[in-house]
């Protein structure tokens, strides 16, 4: 499974906030750096077909994901950075809901929902009003909601915000384990949440890539130490 990006750009009015930008996305998980209008979110917006782009293909299978429509649209899970829910909605029901949407069979969705909370460590919470969580919970049942439906392809926008240390630990090594047969796409400013591990990360500066590789790579690349590091010289 590839999906590719040829000279993808997008424009907001006179600027330009994706600019010609090519990848190969192949099974594994990527990290997406870049400081607040890197093009990070512009990106992830087009790959999820929220937007249209100005010039460029998305290809997943040959085909350009535009023409897939509601077939693409099956095999992606996204999680933005904002979202909203229904605050008198439980748990459950918001995963019910969710399930719905995605066109998912009762029988299918049920047991789904079921791992899913305990995944996430909500099953005692599943009936809880959603208002009532934190913010970490929150997150939490974000993850949960993207993940239904079991999707190919996952867009994951600042995942761990509002996580604690150890749920931050948690769902890396949850992303890790899930990577051997999906592609996973993290934005994120926290550079440690993909340090361990991504197979590619990719820093991004007004639209652009400027350098790209396994950290590895791009520690070796910049001689210094750690990938945060190495960041901050890329994007300086």
């Amino acid at each position: 499974m590839e999906l590719i990006l040829e000279d993808v750009s997008k424009n907001y009015g006179q600027t330009r906030a994706l600019d010609k930008f090519s990848y190969v996305f192949k099974c594994g998980i990527y990290g997406i750096l870049g400081a607040n209008g890197a093009g990070k979110s512009t990106l992830f917006n087009l790959l999820t077909d929220n937007i249209k782009r100005q010039e460029g293909r998305i290809m997943l299978g040959g085909r350009d994901i535009l023409d897939m429509g509601r077939d693409y649209r099956r095999l992606i899970g996204y999680m933005p950075q904002q979202q909203g829910f229904y605050d008198k909605m439980s748990a459950v029901s918001y995963l019910k809901y969710v399930a719905y949407l995605k066109g998912m069979k009762k029988k299918a969705s049920k047991e789904q929902i079921e791992k899913l909370l305990e995944l996430v460590h909500l099953s005692q919470y599943k009936y809880k009003r959603v208002g009532g969580f934190s913010g970490g919970m929150k997150q939490r049942l974000y993850i949960a909601a993207t993940l239904l439906d079991d999707p190919d392809i996952l867009f994951l926008d600042e995942p761990t915000a509002g996580l604690d240390p150890k749920e931050r630990v948690d769902f890396r090594t949850f992303l890790s384990d899930l990577s051997k047969d999906k592609i996973i796409l993290v934005a994120t400013h926290v550079v440690s949440d993909v340090e361990n591990i991504a197979d590619e990360v990719i820093v991004m500066k007004n639209g652009h890539i400027i350098k790209s590789g396994s950290p590895d790579v791009l520690k070796e690349d910049t001689a210094t130490a750690s990938l945060e590091e190495a960041y901050m010289v890329l994007t300086a």
